[in-house]
């Protein structure tokens, strides 16, 4: 008998592993086809019946980053023995060490390029669709226990959101401990005073000590 062929959605999510790890670890000007099927172990014309370019799976690696970030939130949504404190606080010291750690992901760099930024709008688009929603649970969890006080949740985490999105250059870049420490505290007021947040002190620098 011949070897049975594996599952399309099978080998549709090897590819997009292989090409994520190669696109992080080479960058994505610097991985090619041949790159991601050698990786997979399949031929060069397999790749091609999923996808018809690299830009293509792009797409789908894309979403399978936001996939990464839509489990991580819905983990803290789902524990019932966290305040919201706690999961802000952890949303906040994730979000900041992304953004230092930027040179050790070359997706990550190659997102932030100006040539690229056709791929980041797509990314940032589709991120904030489905994690708006989310991060609004968790200031309403906030807010019903009496550690917020805010009337537009949903709106108020969007704009928040361009906040967190344009700090990668900011934290990513060299800097004194007091620079840093700065800073944190700066984004740690704009949140209070955003959410309304009885205390001025997320504790965010104690957190990511």
């Amino acid at each position: 008998m011949g070897r049975r062929a594996k599952d399309p959605e099978i080998r549709k999510k090897e590819f997009v592993e292989a090409a994520l790890e190669l696109f992080q670890t080479k960058g994505f000007d610097q991985t090619f086809v041949t790159d991601i099927t050698n990786k997979v172990g399949v031929s060069h014309g397999a790749f091609f019946y999923y996808y018809k370019s690299k830009d293509d799976i792009l797409q789908d690696v894309i979403d399978a980053c936001i996939a990464v970030d839509v489990r991580f939130v819905k983990g803290l949504i789902e524990d019932g023995k966290m305040t919201a404190k706690e999961k802000l606080k952890v949303i906040l010291s994730t979000s900041v060490n992304s953004s230092r750690n930027r040179d050790q992901n070359r997706l990550a760099e190659f997102f932030h390029r100006a040539a690229n930024a056709r791929f980041h709008r797509d990314y940032t688009k589709r991120s904030r669709e489905q994690i708006i929603p989310l991060l609004t649970e968790i200031v309403e969890q906030g807010i019903r226990e009496g550690y917020c006080e805010i009337k537009y949740p949903k709106e108020t985490i969007l704009y928040l959101s361009y906040i967190f999105e344009s700090i990668d250059d900011s934290f990513s870049m060299p800097q004194s401990n007091e620079e840093y420490y700065r800073k944190i505290r700066a984004l740690e007021m704009i949140v209070v005073k955003s959410l309304g947040i009885k205390d001025d002190d997320l504790g965010l620098i104690d957190f990511m000590a």
